[in-house]
C-alpha cells in the first residue's frame, strides 16, 4: 500500500529510486514554470520547454535553498523552498505515474556492477502541507515515504528541504533528510554479509566533486557502524572526461587519491558511485590499482537507493541491526543523574545513534537540596570512561529546599554541539518563576577523543 521513494539531492542532478528499484533515475535539478500557465517541468521537460521560449527555468536550486533566496518568474518572487517544493511535487508525480504498482514486498537484486573477483552480490508541520500542484493527491489509502539525502548535512538545509516536501505534499512523519554518509551505510548494510565484514571504502566522482568515504563495522556486544567521508580538492569538471587527454588527467587525479587514501589497508569491498564512474574507460591506471585483490563494485546511484532502503525500513518500522554512528547520527548516549522513587539513576537524554536533526527534548525536574545538574557523556568512539559535566544553576534564587522546578531543554546545533537550556520555573501558584535562563554546550568532539 506504500511507495518508498529515495531521492539523493545535489545542484546538477537528483537520483530518485522508488519501490526497490535496482538503479536510480538521474533528473537535473531545474524547475521551470510555463509561460502564463500554472503549470510547472524539471529536468529535461524544462530545458526543452525554456528553449522553446515557453518557459522560464531556475537551476541550482539546492545552493538558492541554503541561500534562503528568491527567484522572480512572470513578475512573481518566488522563495526557493516553493521552487523546490514544485521541484519535489514533480519528481513525485513522474514516480507515481511511471511505477504506480504498489510495493508488493518481493526483494530485487542490486544493480551493483562488479569489476574485479567476485560475482553480483544480493543487492517537519503539516499544517502547512498545502499541495503545490493539483494533480499531486495521493489517495488516503497510499503513503510516500520519502528519504532526501544531501551531500552536506547542515541543520538550517535539513529542515528547508523537509518543509518543501512537507509544501509538495508529503505527510510530515514520513519524511527523513539524511546524509549522503549515511545513505551510503544504509546501502551497504543491505548488501551481503561478505561485503562489509571488514573496511569499506567508497569513491565518489561527481561534476566539481570527489570524496572518499569509509565505514567499519563493529561487531562487539553493541554492534555499531562508524561511517566517515572526506571531501578531496583535487575535484574536476566532468567535461574534460569528453577529450582523450582530459581522461588522462582525471585518471593521474584519481590514481593519485587512490594511493594515498588506500595504502596497505584490507577492504572488504571498494565501491564506485557518481556519475563520473558510470563509464570507467578513461581511468585504466586507477581501476588496476584499486581492483588489485579488491572487491570492486560500481553503482552510480548508491545514494538515492541507499534512501529508498532506509525509507522502506521507516515505513516497517524495522529495527537497525547495527547502531550507524556518521554526520546525521549521534555518537554518544547523554544522560543525566536523577532520583526516581527514592531510587538514583541515569537518565537518558540522547542515545548514540538516533538523529541529532530531529532530537530535541524537555525535561521538568524540582531541585533537592541542590543548584546543578550533572551529566554523563558515554563516547561509542573511544574505550576510556564516560565523560562527567556539571552544569551549575547557582544563577538562579536561593529558595527552600524542593521549592525550585526547573525545565531543562536540549537540542543539536550540529553533529558535535548539544545545547542545554535551563528555565527557572519556579514552584506553581507558591513561588514564582525569576524568569532565569542558563544555557551551556556538550562539545562531543571532546568526549571522543583520545
Amino acid at each position: 500500500m506504500n511507495r518508498y521513494i529515495g531521492i539523493s539531492l545535489n545542484d546538477d542532478y537528483a537520483g530518485i529510486c522508488v519501490n526497490d528499484e535496482d538503479s536510480a533515475k538521474p533528473v537535473p535539478t531545474v524547475v521551470c514554470k510555463v509561460k502564463k500557465e500554472d503549470r510547472w517541468l524539471i529536468g529535461e521537460e524544462a530545458y526543452k520547454a525554456t528553449l522553446s521560449g515557453d518557459g522560464i527555468i531556475v537551476d541550482k536550486l539546492l545552493n538558492l535553498l541554503k541561500k534562503e533566496g528568491t527567484a522572480t518568474i512572470d513578475h512573481v518572487k518566488y522563495s526557493a523552498i516553493e521552487l523546490l517544493a514544485h521541484y519535489f511535487a514533480e519528481l513525485l508525480r513522474k514516480a507515481r505515474e511511471e511505477k504506480p504498482e504498489l510495493h508488493t514486498g518481493a526483494e530485487q537484486p542490486s544493480s551493483i556492477i562488479e569489476v574485479a573477483e567476485v560475482k553480483n552480490e544480493k543487492k517537519e508541520a503539516q499544517a502547512e502541507a498545502e499541495t503545490v500542484a493539483a494533480d499531486t493527491d495521493v489517495p488516503e489509502e497510499d503513503h510516500d515515504y520519502v528519504v532526501v539525502s544531501l551531500r552536506q548535512p547542515e541543520k538550517r538545509t535539513l529542515q528547508l528541504v523537509k518543509t518543501a516536501l512537507i509544501r509538495a505534499g508529503v505527510e510530515e512523519e514520513c519524511i527523513r533528510v539524511i546524509s549522503h554518509t549515511e545513505s551510503f551505510a544504509h546501502f551497504v548494510l543491505h548488501q551481503d554479509s561478505n561485503l562489509y565484514n571488514r573496511l569499506v571504502g567508497m569513491f565518489e566522482l561527481s561534476n566539481q566533486c570527489l570524496y572518499y568515504y569509509e565505514m567499519q563495522v563493529s561487531r562487539g556486544s553493541r554492534k555499531f557502524v562508524l561511517v566517515d567521508s572526506e571531501q578531496e580538492e583535487e575535484a574536476f569538471n566532468l567535461d574534460i572526461l569528453k577529450t582523450t587527454s582530459g581522461g588522462k588527467i582525471a585518471d593521474k587525479i584519481l590514481s593519485s587519491l587512490a594511493e594515498r587514501v588506500i595504502g596497505k589497508k584490507y577492504y572488504s569491498a571498494i565501491f564506485l558511485s557518481g556519475r563520473g564512474f558510470e563509464d570507467t574507460s578513461y581511468c585504466t591506471n586507477f581501476m588496476n590499482l584499486i581492483c588489485n585483490r579488491r572487491r570492486v563494485l560500481i553503482e552510480p546511484g548508491i545514494f538515492a537507493i541507499g534512501a529508498e532502503l532506509f525509507a522502506k525500513k521507516v515505513a516497517n518500522h524495522e529495527p537497525e541491526e547495527y547502531t550507524i554512528l556518521c554526520d546525521t547520527r549521534v555518537s554518544a548516549d547523554i544522560s543525566i543523574r536523577v532520583v526516581v522513587n527514592e531510587k538514583e539513576m541515569n537518565y537518558p537524554i540522547v542515545t548514540a545513534g538516533e538523529s541529532w536533526v530531529d532530537t530535541e527534548k524537555n525535561v521538568e525536574m524540582i531541585l533537592d537540596d541542590q543548584n546543578y545538574i550533572d551529566f554523563q557523556v558515554n563516547s561509542m568512539l573511544r574505550t576510556r570512561r564516560p565523560m562527567r559535566l556539571r552544569m551549575l544553576l547557582d544563577e538562579f534564587p536561593k529558595r527552600e529546599n524542593r521549592t525550585t522546578r526547573v525545565r531543562m531543554s536540549t537540542e543539536f546545533v550540529n553533529q558535535d554541539i548539544l545545547r542545554v537550556t535551563v528555565r527557572d520555573m519556579g514552584f506553581g501558584d507558591l513561588v514564582s518563576t525569576s524568569g532565569k535562563e542558563i544555557t551551556e554546550e556538550i562539545d562531543l568532539s571532546e568526549s571522543s577523543s583520545s
